[in-house]
C-alpha cells in the first residue's frame, strides 16, 4: 500500500469514528427560545432613549415585532432595540414577539416608564453628629441637565453656627461666583462660563465654626437655571439638623407695635380719668 493510499485509509476511518459523535450533536434539542426581563429602564422625556430587549434560546438570527398595545410616541422597536427619544409621559405596556431562524416564537409582555425631566437638586455635605471643631459645608448639585448657574440661599442657626471669615470658594473650574454673608445665612450666586453641566459634581464649599458643641443643619432654597425645556426650576433643601425659623423684620416691628402698654402708664391715664 502506497503512502497516499495509507492516508486516504485514515482519513476515511477517523470519519467514520467521528459521524456518530456528530450526529448526536444534531439531535440535541436547542435551549428554549425566550425573552428575559419585562420592566424596561425609566425614559425621560424629550430626552434620547435605548434599550436592547435580552433574547435567549433558539437559533439566530431574531426577529422582534410588537404583538400588542403601543410604545410611547417617539419610540420604536428597531430589531431588538427600543430606541428614539419620547414626547409623552406615562407607564406604557406592550407586548413583543420574537422568531427564531427555525420559526419558533415567544411572547413577554413589557413595561416602560416615561417621566418627567427631573428637576436639579442642590447637595449638602454636613458633620452628622455634633461637632465642636470647624467643619467644611460641600454644596454640590445632582441631576443636572444643561445647567448654566444657580441663586441659592442658604440658612442656619446663628446662635449655634458662623461663617469662617474668607472660606467661600468656588469647587470647580469655568465658574463665576459670587457671595454675601450676613448672620445665619449665605447668599451664593453661581454662573457655569465653560459647557453646560450635566450629571452631580461639586459647586462650593465654605467653613462654619460652632459656637457651642451642636449638630450641624442647613436649609437652602435654591433657585437653578438651564438650557432648553429644563429651564427654570426651584428646590428646597435641608441637611443635618433642623435650623430654626428666622423671623423677619416686619414680624420682629408687628411684635413691638403690639406690645400692651405698661401699668405706669395705664394708672396715670385711670387718675387722669
Amino acid at each position: 500500500m502506497t503512502p497516499m493510499s495509507r492516508a486516504i485509509t485514515f482519513f476515511c476511518l477517523l470519519g467514520l469514528l467521528l459521524l456518530p459523535a456528530c450526529a448526536g450533536e444534531l439531535d440535541t434539542p436547542a435551549e428554549a427560545l425566550r425573552l428575559l426581563g419585562s420592566s424596561l429602564k425609566e425614559g425621560v422625556a424629550g430626552e434620547p432613549y435605548e434599550e436592547a430587549l435580552r433574547t435567549a434560546g433558539g437559533l439566530r438570527p431574531y426577529t422582534h415585532e410588537l404583538e400588542s398595545g403601543k410604545l410611547p410616541a417617539g419610540l420604536e422597536l428597531d430589531g431588538g432595540v427600543v430606541r428614539g427619544t419620547p414626547t409623552e409621559t406615562g407607564t406604557f405596556r406592550f407586548t413583543v414577539k420574537v422568531t427564531d431562524a427555525r420559526l419558533s416564537s415567544a411572547l413577554l409582555e413589557y413595561s416602560l416608564r416615561v417621566i418627567e425631566v427631573p428637576p436639579p437638586a442642590l447637595d449638602l455635605t454636613v458633620p452628622g453628629t455634633e461637632t465642636r471643631a470647624a467643619f467644611t459645608v460641600r454644596a454640590g448639585v445632582g441631576d443636572a441637565r444643561k445647567l448654566r448657574g444657580l441663586s441659592t440661599r442658604l440658612e442656619w442657626d446663628p446662635a449655634a453656627f458662623r461663617l469662617v471669615e474668607d472660606s467661600v470658594e468656588s469647587a470647580r473650574a469655568q465658574v463665576i461666583m459670587f457671595s454675601h454673608a450676613e448672620e445665619g445665612w449665605l447668599q451664593v450666586d453661581l454662573a457655569v462660563t465653560g459647557r453646560p453641566l450635566d450629571g452631580s459634581g461639586d459647586l462650593f464649599r465654605f467653613r462654619l465654626e460652632p459656637l457651642e458643641a451642636a449638630r450641624p443643619g442647613l436649609e437652602a432654597n435654591t433657585l437653578f437655571l438651564a438650557e432648553g425645556a429644563a429651564g427654570e426650576s426651584f428646590s428646597s433643601t435641608r441637611s443635618g439638623a433642623r435650623v430654626p425659623a428666622r423671623r423677619s423684620q416686619a414680624e420682629e416691628r408687628a411684635d413691638t407695635e403690639e406690645q400692651p402698654e405698661s401699668p405706669e402708664t395705664e394708672t396715670e391715664t385711670e387718675e387722669e380719668r
